[in-house]
């Protein structure tokens, strides 16, 4: 149960975030971040997302991330 609560609260925080900081040049940010990786051969934003999910999962699980 312990864990749930903290994701619970991490998500929280997280939304919290985005709300007070999404703004036009959040946008604007995100669609150059877009063709950059795009010109870099990858697939973009939500494959990066993806494999920033992984990483940080490995991490957790076998490198001592909490």
């Amino acid at each position: 149960m312990e864990k749930k609560a903290g994701m619970k609260r991490d998500r929280e925080f997280e939304l919290e975030l985005d709300e007070k900081y999404d703004n036009v040049s959040d946008d604007a940010f995100a669609l150059m971040n877009e063709a950059f990786l795009r010109l870099n051969n990858q697939e973009g934003l939500q494959s990066y997302g993806r494999f920033v999910e992984l990483l940080v999962g490995y991490h957790r699980k076998y490198g001592g991330l909490e």
